[in-house]
C-alpha cells in the first residue's frame, strides 16, 4: 500500500521540502514588505511598481500558503519512504 503512494525519492523529498522552507520565509517576508509599504518596493518610475501594494502583499501571502502545501507533501514523501524502509527491514 506505501509504495502506491510514494512518488519521488526521499531526496527529492529533502530538496523540495528546504526550498519549500526558503519559498514559505522569502513568501511572507515580502509580503510584509509590501503590506506595509516600504518605500524602496512602492516607489519608483512609473510601470516599475506595483499599482496596488495591497493585492501585491495578499498575492504573496497566497504563494507562501502554497508553499506550505508543497512543504507538506514532501514531509509526507519522506515519512512514507521512512515507515517502507522500517516496514522491508
Amino acid at each position: 500500500m506505501l509504495q502506491r503512494l510514494i512518488f519521488c525519492k526521499p531526496s527529492t523529498a529533502m530538496c523540495c521540502t528546504i526550498l519549500a522552507i526558503c519559498g514559505i520565509i522569502f513568501g511572507i517576508c515580502m509580503g510584509l514588505a509590501y503590506k506595509f509599504e516600504f518605500s524602496q518596493l512602492v516607489s519608483g518610475p512609473a510601470g516599475h511598481v506595483a499599482n496596488d501594494p495591497a493585492a501585491v502583499a495578499t498575492s504573496c501571502f497566497i504563494a507562501a500558503g502554497l508553499y506550505v502545501a508543497c512543504l507538506l507533501v514532501a514531509l509526507c514523501q519522506m515519512g512514507l519512504s521512512k515507515a517502507k524502509a522500517r516496514n522491508s527491514a
